[in-house]
């Protein structure tokens, strides 16, 4: 019985948004004689069969509905209840004609039914008709019921109207970020001195000082703020709203009244229309936890958000939903429990549905526990296993707990199973383009610096994106589908002259939302920097080391390539680029080079004229522990790549190196090592000591400290014209950005680029000095901090 009530309320809600007030009477009179059992038929039957097959109940019915309903509302009344009957009970209900013509006075005879009638479950051998006042209260609890579960369902569809403004929003910052930049670059707009091109400056530098680039309300945004990782201000401010609007319209609009037909008590009343509403709406908003969870996701492309960007998204709706589903659980429990009693509770737990929706409610919350940074952080394996594997559990358990409702909800459902798939098969499909012709990865361990250096040969039809990220799986051993995420640091192309090809291709795919491929397949040499810890990146270090692989030797490993992912920057727009960067975060740095000094070969080699790309300084500041590491990367990666693209930039080229040892000052045999290879490279004064204030802006000075370079020892320039220095503390960062933009004073055409890949309070940092720095007026900063984070 309990099955086919609710079964019923259902039916109704769901088709309340076709029911017109006309249709809605019928049913109101359908309502206030549904506890009357009358004597024609059996007790014992199906609900709908009671309902549907009684001659008197019927003919109570239609007197009732020529009573209180307009002429013109009694047949469509009559229609949809027909049609709910065969759908449900397989009775047809006779017409109205099979009843002859009923008159006032035949109406007025019969039985009229009060509330307290009602109540005392009559059963009688004649028609019947409610009184005016139970009428009205039928009405009121059937408008109600209907109400709630179709504001439920509307307010389900607001959710996925947010989002779509979100993404609008999005799409619409990154088409004006790309006509500033293209206009910059040509100096039609934004480099001049007229009076809309100075509101433009002043609007754009406002936005990104208060909203686009500061941390929420602190200065924590990258670092964790206990066991949360509080987003930058706008995406926080996005998600708040989201998070508020999901309270106000769980908890609010319900009509409760004393004199409701389905329940009197109050408490019953909520507890089905909160339960319902929080079951509903977290239902939808499965479909966008899914959505943002995706590494694939077709959102990333439209709006150019990174994936740490998508992944906040992904969190926050995802605990929006895990408290929804929560409280639908707990709002039915009670609602069984007050209806019933204990026994009604334990004899529902019988039920199919109600077991496995309680399984998706445990899986869930149990995803919001694994979820947390500590668990992510650092056990990111068995955090990906959990995750993987409770979200494939909440879908099974949500599919078994609506289907009674005949199919009603999957239309939130089916979404979820089909993004899942997608991503798999996008997965697979790019493990498969960037794998065959298979060739083995070659990879050397340096004991000194602790680092594995990774070089995967390939065959490619476009040409990497610097700052992107690939998945790698390590076919050795047990767990070969394990994968983790690494930065590609650099790419090495083997035909020139297909790459002149695949670098047009790429330079278009950096403008468009999506790549697009050139004919030619291009030998790429994919390069990493894996910084060895527990899981897979210990399991890469223990194979080469095991092996007799070191710094000279190496080995053959078996490694399979998913990627690319992350979004497209195109830096070579900026006349300034900074990069902050810590440990192998250095990466990001070479990687960015790398793609400069591609562009340069292709470009050269292709005869074309003037400047190759556009940036004319490159700050390079780099926090490392072992110095042993930077001195292995300057001598292998920087020194070599930094020399060449400065001789083909066709300009200029002002390079700076930054690096600060942060690892302390005890390892003599370490800083002598490292004095001793600055001695050999036959350094040479970078600065004189009259260098240790400029002067900014006006009266404003850049004033030094301990921890500011301007006031530490003299640095170096190597014959290379690199300039180098190395300082034994920490770098501080608003002297640095400062220093940055220092050179484009009194020049508001001029760009600067400050990309941060280091740790999560340096980033913190890096970001509240370019805040900093947009304050003070310098509006031509970006910032892109570059991690990946699920």
């Amino acid at each position: 019985m309990q099955r086919w009530t609710l079964h019923f309320f259902v039916i109704l809600s769901l088709t309340s948004l076709a029911l017109s007030d006309v249709a809605a009477c019928v049913a109101a009179c359908q309502l206030a004689l549904r506890s009357v059992s009358f004597e024609d038929t059996p007790a014992n039957l199906p609900y709908y069969s009671t309902q549907c097959s009684s001659a008197l109940r019927l003919q109570s019915v239609y007197a009732c509905s020529w009573k209180y309903c307009p002429a013109t509302a009694i047949q469509p009344g009559l229609d949809q209840a027909n049609k709910t009957c065969v759908q449900y009970g397989n009775v047809t209900l006779p017409s109205l004609d099979g009843f002859g013509n009923l008159d006032p006075g035949d109406i007025d005879s019969l039985r009229v039914l009060n509330r307290t009638d009602v109540l005392m479950d009559l059963n009688i051998s004649q028609p019947a008709i409610p009184s005016q006042l139970l009428f009205e209260d039928a009405r009121r609890t059937n408008a109600a019921y209907q109400t709630s579960m179709t504001s439920s369902v509307l307010y389900a569809i607001v959710m996925f109207v947010f989002w779509t403004l979100v993404v609008l929003t999005g799409l619409g910052f990154r088409f004006v970020s790309f006509l500033s930049q293209k206009a910059r670059f040509r100096k039609e707009f934004g480099g001049g001195s007229g009076r809309y091109a100075r509101f433009e400056r002043d609007v754009t530098r406002q936005l990104k000082q208060h909203l686009l680039v500061p941390a929420a309300f602190s200065h924590h945004c990258a670092e964790p703020l206990g066991w949360w990782i509080v987003p930058p201000r706008l995406q926080s401010l996005i998600i708040l709203t989201f998070v508020v609007l999901n309270v106000i319209l769980s908890f609010g609009h319900y009509d409760v009244f004393s004199t409701n037909l389905y329940w009197p008590d109050h408490r019953l009343q909520y507890a089905r229309y909160v339960g319902d509403r929080t079951g509903v709406m977290g239902t939808a908003n499965l479909t966008l936890i899914y959505l943002f969870a995706t590494r694939n996701n077709v959102l990333l492309w439209i709006t150019g958000w990174s994936f740490e960007t998508s992944m906040q998204f992904h969190r926050w709706v995802a605990r929006v939903s895990t408290v929804q589903a929560i409280v639908h659980s707990l709002a039915y429990s009670l609602y069984v429990l007050v209806e019933g009693g204990m026994s009604h509770y334990r004899a529902v737990w019988l039920q199919r549905y109600w077991t496995l929706g309680a399984v998706a409610t445990v899986a869930m919350s149990l995803l919001l526990v694994f979820s947390l940074y500590p668990i992510r952080h650092k056990v990111y394996e068995l955090f990906l296993f959990l995750h993987t594997t409770l979200a494939v559990l909440v879908l099974i358990g949500m599919w078994y707990h609506v289907e009674i409702f005949s199919g009603a909800y999957n239309v939130f459902l089916w979404p979820c199973i089909i993004i899942w798939i997608a991503d798999r098969v996008a997965r697979l499909w790019k493990v498969i383009r960037y794998n065959i012709p298979y060739r083995a990865g070659f990879a050397t361990y340096s004991p000194q610096t602790n680092v594995v250096w990774l070089n995967v040969p390939r065959v490619s039809s476009s040409i990497p994106v610097p700052g992107s990220y690939y998945f790698l799986y390590l076919l050795h051993g047990t767990k070969w589908y394990e994968s983790h995420p690494f930065t590609l640091s650099g790419w090495e192309c083997q035909d020139q002259a297909q790459a002149q090809d695949l670098d047009q291709t790429r330079d278009l795919a950096l403008t468009t939302t999506t790549a697009t491929t050139s004919t030619h397949k291009q030998a790429l040499n994919l390069q990493f920097i894996i910084r060895p810890y527990n899981g897979l990146t210990g399991r890469f270090r223990d194979l080469v080391r095991c092996q007799g692989g070191d710094h000279k030797n190496g080995r053959n490993v078996r490694v399979l390539v998913e990627g690319p992912y992350g979004p497209k920057h195109n830096l070579q727009q900026y006349d300034t680029i900074g990069f902050i960067v810590g440990g192998t975060g250095v990466a990001i740095t070479l990687s960015y080079i790398s793609d400069m000094l591609f562009s340069a070969r292709s470009k050269i080699g292709a005869g074309s004229p003037g400047y190759t790309y556009r940036v004319h300084r490159l700050h390079i500041v780099w926090a490392v522990r072992e110095l042993s590491l930077f001195q292995e990367t300057f001598d292998r990666e920087l020194r070599p790549k930094l020399t060449e693209m400065s001789k083909l930039s066709g300009r200029p080229m002002e390079v700076h190196i930054q690096i600060y040892n942060t690892g302390g000052t005890n390892n003599e045999e370490q800083r002598q090592s490292t004095d001793a290879a600055i001695r050999d490279a036959e350094l040479e004064p970078m600065v004189s000591s009259d260098d240790s204030v400029q002067f900014l802006r006006g009266d404003e000075e850049l004033q030094p400290d301990e921890h500011s370079p301007l006031s530490s020892p003299p640095g170096t320039v190597t014959p290379d014209g690199l300039r180098l220095s190395i300082y034994r503390h920490r770098p501080r960062l608003e002297n640095i950005v400062m220093r940055f933009v220092a050179s484009d004073v009194g020049d508001d055409n001029s760009t600067c680029a400050i990309v941060a890949c280091c740790p999560a309070a340096m980033a913190d940092d890096a970001r509240k000095a370019v805040v900093e720095a947009i304050g003070q007026g310098y509006g031509g900063i970006d910032f892109y901090p570059e991690s990946y984070a699920w």
